[in-house]
């Protein structure tokens, strides 16, 4: 059973997205995180990729700097993406004389809706999830 929140405002997926790019340190590849016991996933290369290949959303949240999204892809595969900014004014800049970053992002794809639920998202983020969500 999936769960999809009532209503989901992308717009603010703008912010993660937007340096979703190698030049700023982030790139699919850097992101993505393989679940336990997974076989290798081809995500695309850019720009045929995520998040351009996102179908649909199921859920999205964000609180201060903290960015939530679960989803499907084109692919048919579903994802979940969490990306955190450490700076007061939420972005990820790439310093590229120190190679530091002031953020992280994580992405996490499968084939099995389950699985990704429950070997990505921490309990915290799942009790959000869950409370926030319906039963489709």
């Amino acid at each position: 059973m999936i769960r999809v929140a009532p209503s989901i405002d992308t717009s603010c997926l703008n912010v993660p997205f937007m340096y979703l790019h190698s030049q700023f340190g982030y790139s699919v590849e850097s992101i993505f995180r393989q679940l336990q016991n997974q076989s290798y996933l081809d995500l695309g290369t850019f720009p045929d990729t995520f998040p351009n290949t996102i179908s649909e959303f199921y859920w999205i949240k964000q609180k201060e700097n903290c960015w939530f999204a679960l989803g499907k892809l084109t692919t048919d595969m579903y994802f979940y993406f969490a990306a955190t900014s450490v700076s007061a004014e939420g972005d990820f800049f790439f310093n590229t004389k120190t190679k530091q970053k002031i953020g992280a992002m994580h992405l996490w794809v499968s084939h099995n809706y389950a699985d990704l639920i429950n070997w990505s998202m921490d309990s915290d983020t799942y009790s959000v999830y869950v409370a926030e969500t319906l039963i489709r």
